[in-house]
């Protein structure tokens, strides 16, 4: 080694010295000023990006500054409270540990399942980039992508079969009783609707991936009971797909002697078919009588809970009012997980307090299905039912 380089390498070395001395002694001191500094410090942070592979310490570091933050300002940056993120961490963490390595490639310290659970609430409740976001928790871009794939895979193996389950036997009943608080029509078990998730145009088949809203998107079908659980979501169609064609698609319709027992039926808006199972309400061509429009006041006042779940869905979790990227299987897992920790925040009774309750508005199209008979019958007998 020349003794330039070895006065160089010594630089090197007092530099990276005295930018961990000082980044210790801020957050051991001053802890959450020391975040505040760091996030608002440009210079800072790009000192510590650019020596973050030059020694343990950095790991210690990066640890302890991102957990830092105050009750309010976790939940406004993850999305949910740190009671829910720990029940989050605990429920897919063991499914995270398998196979760690491959969330760090290269050989290098696989992330802490922490780390990586907060890396993905962050992911998809913001709409930051993977650069930015890649800089922000001090990984590279490769390494975030591969960690928000591997939580959704997580999610969906883990939590997904828990949170997401159909009504059956005594669950039924509750359901009922639920929406029974909502409308006067009986036997409701869910309120189904669709909306259009936004995408970059992706490179194969764009055009099917563009609405009649004139944007790409996916479709996302879902029904929810009456505190706005989703009980069943169906997603991945392209956003050319009209409503009814991804209802008759998805396994409520395929299979639906497993899903409708007795009376039971789910209420949908007119864009849906109408069948004994899926009510929906009389079409208005400005001929309805009183008692069509009492039955279809009394079905909204259910259906639109399926508009608030959607509402609080997309207000909680900001990555899905607009989805970048051109990984088709990231782009469907994140909505997936959305809805998944949708549920896991309503059942820890997490609220967005700092938010308002959006409601979800959907231009409603013609159903190109013709009403069934049977579908009819169920119908009229219920408007009866309600106008008594």
């Amino acid at each position: 080694m020349t003794e330039n380089s070895e006065i160089m390498e010594d630089i090197h070395r007092s530099r990276v010295a005295v930018i961990y001395r000082l980044v210790e002694h801020l957050m051991n001191s001053f802890q959450n000023n020391a975040r505040l500094m760091l996030q608002d410090n440009t210079e800072m942070q790009n000192l510590i990006l650019h020596y973050q592979e030059q020694g343990p310490l950095f790991d210690s570091v990066r640890r302890s500054y991102l957990p830092n933050f105050d009750i309010s300002d976790f939940k406004s940056h993850f999305r949910v409270n740190r009671n829910t993120f720990e029940v989050f961490v605990n429920r897919i963490g063991r499914t995270l540990s398998v196979g760690d390595h491959q969330a760090h490639p290269g050989g290098k310290p696989p992330v802490p399942v922490n780390m990586q659970c907060m890396m993905f609430l962050w992911y998809i409740g913001n709409q930051e980039t993977f650069k930015s976001m890649s800089e922000r928790f001090t990984i590279s871009k490769s390494t975030a992508h591969a960690i928000c794939r591997r939580v959704n895979e997580a999610i969906q193996k883990t939590l997904m079969p828990e949170l997401i389950t159909w009504p059956r036997e005594d669950g039924i009943q509750d359901i009922k009783n639920g929406f029974s608080q909502l409308s006067r029509l009986p036997n409701i078990i869910g309120a189904l609707d669709g909306i259009h998730i936004p995408i970059r145009a992706p490179k194969a088949n764009k055009e099917s991936y563009f609405n009649k809203k004139r944007f790409h998107s996916i479709v996302l079908q879902g029904v929810c009971d009456s505190r706005l659980l989703f009980t069943h979501i169906y997603t991945g169609c392209p956003g050319s797909t009209q409503d009814a064609d991804v209802f008759t698609s998805s396994v409520l319709y395929l299979e639906q002697q497993e899903y409708f027992p007795e009376d039971s039926f789910i209420v949908a808006d007119s864009a849906y078919p109408l069948l004994p199972w899926v009510i929906t309400p009389y079409r208005d061509y400005g001929i309805l009588t009183q008692e069509q429009k009492v039955f279809n006041k009394e079905l909204n006042k259910a259906r639109i809970a399926i508009d608030h779940a959607f509402g609080q869905l997309k207000s909680r979790f900001r990555r899905l009012t607009k989805l970048e990227g051109l990984d088709m299987q990231l782009l469907v897992g994140t909505i997936v997980s959305g809805c998944v920790l949708h549920n896991l925040c309503v059942m820890a009774d997490d609220e967005m307090y700092d938010e308002t309750d959006v409601v979800e508005v959907n231009e409603i199209n013609e159903c190109i299905y013709a009403d069934d008979e049977s579908g009819i019958e169920v119908r009229d007998y219920l408007l009866h039912l309600v106008n008594d």
